[in-house]
């Protein structure tokens, strides 16, 4: 009986509730910090723009420089060219990383923690000067003198190669990682279930796995473009600018 009597009751306060305005609260102290922010902000543009010092018409005639903008197009080359076969070798990689295989994901595994341990500006010096250690390229059959084919190095590694080769080793050692984990991700239950349905594991991954992981991976892959892009102004210092 007093169940049925506080029902009423319970309605008519929900009912005067819903017939309230809701008005939220007001933060001040976020109001005066994002309007000091905004004025600070302000005037430190506006004394940039203003400065005595600052020639705006010499600024303009060096930025759309040929030099300038053929520079930018060279790293724009080196940022997709590198970006690419990264991918590729950080797929092949993450691949060995989840070997079963303890020998190729130790492998795998050093070459991760080398060439993240490296920085890259070290990677690009020792590449671009690798005509001091090798004089030659050969390729033939291992420990024999048969030779297939045989070109001196400075020849082959012109300083926009090397430029990608050290990119392409830093930037695939990160990758590497962020594919790992968008393979990681999958559910081990659908390798299983393709296996029930008669696929080998090259169908698996190929079919089921990558294009699954390519939704974890793609944004990490996108601030890696952007680190890459960054990157190349090191590549001066081996003239890997110059195209």
């Amino acid at each position: 009986m007093s169940a049925k009597m506080a029902h009423p009751n319970t309605t008519g306060a929900s009912l005067a509730l819903a017939s309230n305005k809701i008005i939220p609260v007001r933060h001040y102290g976020r109001m005066i910090g994002s309007a000091i922010a905004v004025l600070l902000c302000a005037q430190f543009l506006y004394s940039f723009v203003m400065s005595p010092y600052l020639n705006w018409d010499t600024v303009s005639q060096y930025l759309f420089n040929g030099a300038v903008l053929n520079g930018l197009m060279v790293s724009l080359q080196l940022t997709i060219i590198s970006m690419f076969t990264s991918l590729l070798v950080a797929i092949l990689i993450a691949i060995m990383r989840t070997s079963p295989s303890s020998v190729i994901s130790a492998i795998a595994g050093t070459y991760v923690f080398i060439f993240r341990g490296i920085p890259l500006l070290v990677i690009l010096i020792v590449v671009g000067n690798l005509g001091l250690f090798y004089k030659r390229v050969h390729i033939g059959v291992p420990f024999t003198d048969i030779t297939l084919y045989s070109a001196p190095i400075q020849t082959l590694l012109t300083p926009f190669i090397a430029s990608v080769i050290g990119l392409t080793l830093s930037a695939s050692a990160y990758m590497s990682e962020i594919v790992r984990s968008g393979l990681l991700a999958i559910n081990r239950g659908q390798h299983a279930a393709s296996k029930a349905l008669g696929m080998n594991s090259w169908m698996t991954l190929r079919y089921i796995v990558l294009p699954q992981a390519l939704r974890v991976i793609t944004p990490p892959l996108g601030n890696e473009f952007v680190n890459v892009l960054k990157a190349t102004s090191l590549v001066s210092v081996i003239a890997g600018e110059i195209s």
